[in-house]
């Protein structure tokens, strides 16, 4: 079956983990006639095995993760202590992108910065119900909905996450987490293998961009003739972006430059690198 973009298999999969699978998500998926799978992080630990298998596994395409204040304190459960940190092992050598809300993410302090520098009040609104066709929102803080914190807790799940350079993409609201996750699977039908952002007023910013333009040469005079660069400026700064014909082999942009000193080596899924 032809799979624009992705040269899917008709065993291929995207898997999401937790509600990462949002309505959008899963409609850009069917339009490209890729299959998903969702497995749930609130469950047994034998179910995290399951779902470290399913990450690992040749056709898992990428992983999309939504992690919840209830999953941080999961993490930090004993019993719980050695599947998460394979879990998050495995993630950082597949394709991935692990969404946390900023009510998880941030601490007090800079969620407040956060909310002041976007002009917010740090409230959402609710549905509660209708009345007389007349709909009834309810006005609710962060914490009401997504639950509170300890430090210690995201303190450490944070390191975790950090020491394996996970792509963690903290959001505000849930249209901001549907969007990353669209760029996301943008970028894998796209086979991007890195993106640079120079921001505007950076000490040899313009330099920048020759010397992007000398590594591209490079790697097509080793082999790699399939390297696209492109780029785009936005009101902070310029992004640079580098897209492959086929993909990155697993372990990230490095195996991909020590291969192009043996074409013989073994070929594997990339893990995209930001």
């Amino acid at each position: 079956m032809y799979k624009r973009g992705m040269a899917l298999q008709d065993s291929d999969f995207f898997l999401f983990l937790g509600s990462a699978d949002s309505d959008s998500a899963k409609t850009r998926l069917r339009a490209i006639g890729a299959s998903y799978r969702k497995k749930l992080l609130s469950s047994r630990v034998e179910n995290w095995r399951t779902i470290i298998e399913m990450v690992k596994s040749p056709q898992n395409r990428g992983t999309l993760v939504q992690l919840t204040d209830s999953d941080y304190s999961t993490i930090c459960i004993p019993n719980y202590a050695d599947v998460a940190a394979d879990l998050l092992d495995a993630l950082s050598d597949r394709p991935h992108v692990i969404f946390v809300h900023e009510a998880v993410f941030l601490t007090d302090e800079q969620r407040n910065e956060a909310a002041v520098a976007a002009e917010d009040d740090d409230t959402e609104y609710i549905m509660a119900g209708a009345l007389e066709d007349q709909e009834v929102w309810l006005r609710t803080t962060r914490e009401e909905i997504f639950g509170t914190t300890q430090n210690d807790v995201r303190q450490r799940v944070n390191t975790m996450l950090r020491d394996r350079g996970l792509n963690v993409r903290p959001y505000r609201k849930n249209i901001d987490r549907a969007i990353m996750a669209g760029s996301f699977l943008d970028d894998h039908e796209r086979h991007l293998l890195f993106r640079f952002y120079v921001p505007s007023g950076r000490l040899y910013a313009h330099e920048f961009d020759t010397l992007l333009g000398l590594f591209r040469d490079w790697l097509g005079q080793t082999g790699h003739a399939g390297i696209r660069q492109d780029s785009y400026s936005t009101k902070a700064g310029q992004v640079f972006e580098f897209f492959s014909a086929v993909g990155l082999p697993k372990g990230g942009i490095g195996v991909y430059l020590w291969n192009s000193q043996s074409s013989s080596r073994t070929a594997h899924p990339y893990r995209r690198a930001q």
